[in-house]
């Protein structure tokens, strides 16, 4: 193609098919049935030619999924929060030493996995409310409290929701070592190593 091909009013951008292409088939006129071919598309320069007589479609994916492995683990009198630091992106790994971990309060520690960019904006809206909940009443958010603000939170974004997955860990007002796990929209359960049933 020459230099003044991109300037014809048929050329493509960047191998895009133009907006008009003279001659090209625009569907099917009225009486048209499935059982008759389409005309095929007029081939020119710029004009890219589609096995499809469809309409050209874009689409638009908000979520990425980087991954990740996020734990805790609870006890009598203790909790264990831990994570991965490799960030994913399809095939590729763009970084090793990404933190995952949101410590709360002294008490309370939050490990997220999932998209990146959602669990940076829910890790920042969090502080800001931790900040203010401490503020407000002068003492840090207990884990009931911590755990069900942050069941709220993912719940009212449930339409358009935060592509997290979260567990929260902390030790209770008692004393006692708790975990929760949570899925993108909020719905958690509340668990612990002794308070599960043994066995024999």
């Amino acid at each position: 193609m020459d230099a003044l091909g991109l300037l014809r009013p048929a050329a493509s951008v960047s191998g895009l098919p133009a907006a008009h292409v003279p001659h090209a088939a625009s569907g099917f006129a009225l009486g048209d049935h499935a059982g008759r071919a389409p005309a095929a598309p007029a081939e020119g320069p710029g004009v890219v030619a589609s096995a499809s007589s469809g309409p050209l479609q874009r689409r638009f994916e908000p979520y990425q999924n980087n991954g990740g492995t996020v734990l805790a683990v609870a006890g009598k009198d203790f909790c264990v929060v831990a994570s991965d630091t490799r960030l994913g992106l399809g095939y590729s790994i763009p970084s090793r030493k990404v933190s995952r971990i949101l410590k709360m309060t002294d008490k309370v520690v939050l490990a997220s996995s999932g998209m990146q960019a959602d669990m940076m904006t829910l890790h920042k809206t969090l502080r800001m409310r931790l900040v203010k909940y401490q503020q407000n009443h002068q003492k840090d958010m207990s884990l009931t409290a911590a755990s069900q603000m942050l069941s709220n939170m993912l719940y009212t974004r449930r339409f358009f929701p935060y592509y997290t997955f979260n567990v929260l860990g902390g030790i209770d007002e008692k004393g006692e070592g708790w975990a929760y796990g949570y899925d993108a929209i909020g719905s958690h359960e509340k668990v612990s190593a002794y308070a599960l049933p043994r066995l024999g």
